[in-house]
């Protein structure tokens, strides 16, 4: 399911899990609190302490979906076989 960008503003103050996927297998993993996302059409950025922690690209022709694998609060920003899944727990 399509996710509406401005959803991923509630999350403030969390923990945050991203997992990179390319060509359908595992390439890594990493898990941190921020303080609150910043979202462009470019990228998903998780802000702590007035720095980015991480970045999460947007290709132009990715989807950022919301993944309903078992437990809530899992999103992924999909791009043919390559994916980053993030959920916060």
């Amino acid at each position: 399911m399509t996710v509406n960008p401005e959803t991923l503003k509630q999350y403030v103050g969390r923990q945050v899990v991203i997992s990179w996927y390319e060509d359908d297998g595992f390439a890594g993993k990493d898990g941190f609190h921020f303080d609150y996302i910043n979202y462009s059409p470019e990228k998903i950025e998780f802000i702590k302490e007035d720095r980015v922690a991480a970045a999460i690209p947007i290709a132009k022709s990715a989807e950022l979906v919301e993944m309903h694998i078992g437990f809530p609060r899992h999103y992924a920003v999909v791009d043919g076989s390559n994916r980053t899944e993030f959920y916060f727990p």
